[in-house]
């Protein structure tokens, strides 16, 4: 049997999380193999199970603890009274060649003030479709006259290159001057 077809038996006939399991420890033998290989290190295969099981319940608390932060701290929260608050977001449909962008604008209240979303040209990087999604919504905002804006995205990335100082000779740089 090769290992595709163990890992889905594990997949068919075992309980949940198995499946994880049997591809961290898979992982763990081959990274013992390599540590053999490479630099002589000789690793007991009871000790690489240990080890993958170890790693499993610290991934596993760290993403419950994560989950119940997100949960308590994310979600949409509401701008200031008489500060409209504009999220945008783009994605990425490479088998289409087709990137889509959308923008909500919500007042105060959570009410929707304007909402859109687009087909566009497909851009090369994920952080470039995120920023045409910030300029596409600058675009609808700044002809009505609104000055009072919060921008909400969720690519730090993005972020990142907007904030930063210096000038970029790139489709970015230009979305950024645009922006």
């Amino acid at each position: 049997m090769d290992f595709m077809e163990l890992a889905m038996k594990v997949k068919k006939e075992g309980q949940a999380g198995d499946l994880e399991k049997f591809f961290l420890i898979a992982w763990s033998f081959w990274y013992r193999r390599n540590q053999f290989q490479f630099e002589g290190h000789i690793q007991h295969p009871q000790h690489t199970v240990d080890h993958a099981l170890s790693m499993l319940k610290e991934s596993q608390a760290i993403q419950g603890g994560c989950q119940q932060l997100l949960r308590r701290n994310m979600g949409w929260r509401p701008p200031p009274t008489g500060v409209l608050k504009l999220n945008t977001d783009g994605a990425m449909f490479q088998e289409q060649c087709k990137i889509g962008v959308g923008v909500i604008l919500r007042d105060e209240n959570g009410k929707v003030v304007m909402a859109t979303c687009n087909k566009e040209p497909e851009f090369s990087e994920p952080m470039e479709v995120e920023l045409l999604a910030i300029l596409r919504g600058l675009q609808l905002c700044v002809p009505m006259g609104i000055n009072d804006l919060i921008v909400e995205i969720d690519s730090l990335l993005s972020v990142n290159a907007i904030v930063a100082e210096g000038e970029f000779i790139s489709t970015s740089g230009n979305l950024i001057s645009s922006i």
